[in-house]
């Protein structure tokens, strides 16, 4: 796997990772450790290449996924971690419609305006 395949490996993981979750004969709690597993995998691999410098398509469905992930899951810890990833994929995907300048300052406008919201 290339560096430019790494957001595709992680929108791989992801919907394994969400096909897991979907998997009714899971019951318990500690049934899910194999989709968390594959959950974390994704994010690793997201981290591996910047997603802010650029933003591709998989990498939106990657965070999406793990977005759409976080909120099925019956672990309460993730519920604020679905809100934070679909911001972020909204974010991102704004970014890979509209192109934004390799300057950082583009970047510092958007954090604003999400500190300005909240």
């Amino acid at each position: 796997v290339g560096p430019e395949d790494l957001h595709e490996l992680a929108l791989f993981f992801q919907v394994l990772a969400s096909g897991s979750i979907a998997d009714l004969a899971k019951v318990e709690w500690n049934d899910y450790v194999e989709g968390e597993r594959l959950m974390h995998l994704c994010r690793a691999s997201l981290s591996l290449r910047c997603v802010f410098e650029e933003a591709t398509i998989a990498s939106v469905q990657a965070v999406l996924e793990l977005a759409s992930f976080c909120a099925r899951n019956p672990r309460a810890v993730y519920r604020e971690a679905s809100w934070r990833a679909m911001d972020l994929a909204f974010i991102l995907a704004t970014s890979v419609s509209r192109p934004f300048n390799s300057s950082s300052t583009c970047w510092l406008t958007v954090f604003m305006q999400l500190g300005l919201r909240q």
